[in-house]
């Protein structure tokens, strides 16, 4: 059971697979019936009713701006 990683999760900016096998990086918001999740972020619309089977939470990011 993943719930307990999930739970830690929540109000933070995770990697994160939907059932259907979709990943992405979101912040994981709980719904107000806790057994769905609200996935957001800052260049989509929120998905709601999300059945989340795992996350984890991103620990860094390197924001330098990379020349190619």
């Amino acid at each position: 059971d993943g719930a307990p990683m999930l739970d830690s999760c929540v109000n933070r900016e995770c990697v994160v697979r939907i059932a259907g096998g979709a990943t992405m990086v979101k912040v994981l918001r709980r719904d107000a019936d806790r057994s769905t999740y609200r996935l957001e972020s800052y260049n989509a619309p929120p998905i709601e009713d999300a059945d989340v089977e795992w996350a984890a939470p991103v620990a860094w990011v390197d924001k330098r701006r990379r020349h190619l």
